[in-house]
């Protein structure tokens, strides 16, 4: 994957960022916050890399209500912001400004686009069922995850998991600052040799609002966090 910490990523959000502002009534709060993006483009760290964490408020974040997610590779250094691309669908597809996508159902990482060694897709509708109910204390048995790449030859290369859920603990989580009240899961995955850990921090109403989730061999693990 050669998701960098690019300042486009960032400069990308700040747009979103602006745009959310500027349908508001200018207050002179709003303002200042307007002042205080536009400052960025003017430091020296535009034209190389950036980390979101580093650039990106709490008040930028608050004055916003476009829905931004966070990604990182946790085996790398790559990390960006991805808003959410316009448009209905049954899925929740998010845009990094360089035009690579991520795409997850209900917050569970179905497929990308743009990376490395992408995910083609996966199914997720038995983990999502069963995340459900363990929550709830109606522990399921073992469900199936299916992960679809392309190999070497185009031809499609799916791998079935055989994976579980297990209650953790109660968990406040912060992300850019803001914390939240969670419940954290453990999804322990097999498949013959290979195996895997997803992890999620999980609201009170469903909203996965953290998760490490399983990409694949060559990527890993990905982190991602619900910003907005």
């Amino acid at each position: 994957m050669e998701m960098k910490l690019s300042t486009r990523i960032c400069l990308g959000f700040i747009f979103f960022l602006l745009a959310a502002c500027g349908s508001k009534t200018e207050s002179s709060q709003e303002l200042l916050l307007v002042e205080q993006f536009r400052s960025i483009f003017n430091k020296s760290e535009v034209g190389g890399q950036v980390n979101p964490r580093k650039v990106i408020t709490r008040s930028m974040i608050d004055a916003s209500n476009v829905p931004l997610i966070l990604i990182e590779v946790l085996n790398g250094d790559q990390i960006a912001t991805l808003s959410a691309f316009p448009g209905s669908t049954l899925n929740e597809v998010w845009l990094s400004a360089d035009g690579r996508t991520v795409t997850t159902q209900n917050g569970m990482l179905i497929a990308t686009r743009g990376m490395n060694y992408d995910l083609m897709g996966a199914d997720v509708g038995a983990a999502s069922y069963s995340l459900e109910k363990t929550i709830t204390g109606k522990r399921e048995a073992h469900h199936l995850r299916l992960y679809k790449y392309l190999a070497a030859d185009n031809q499609d290369k799916i791998i079935e998991y055989s994976c579980v859920f297990s209650k953790e603990s109660q968990e406040t989580i912060f992300i850019f600052e803001k914390p939240y009240k969670t419940l954290r899961m453990s999804e322990d995955c097999e498949s013959g040799g290979l195996q895997f850990k997803n992890t999620y921090w999980v609201e009170k109403n469903g909203m996965i609002r953290k998760s490490q989730q399983w990409h694949g061999h060559n990527i890993g693990l990905i982190l991602i966090e619900r910003v907005i």
